[in-house]
């Protein structure tokens, strides 16, 4: 792909969403807090990963 201008601007527009939705996860769900040494720790982080995963796949 070449590195245009609009390519980098596109790529910076789809990344910044991503890492908002990241910052909204840890901020108002706690994402960053979850315990992983529990069982309900890690199916909440799971669960979390995988919501994420597809909400960025539908932004592209």
């Amino acid at each position: 792909m070449p590195r245009t201008a609009q390519v980098i601007k596109r790529t910076g527009k789809r990344r910044w969403n991503i890492e908002a939705l990241f910052k909204t996860l840890k901020s108002r769900f706690g994402f960053g807090r979850f315990s992983q040494h529990s069982k309900r720790g890690v199916l909440r982080f799971l669960c979390l990963s995988l919501l994420s995963f597809v909400l960025c796949h539908f932004e592209f």
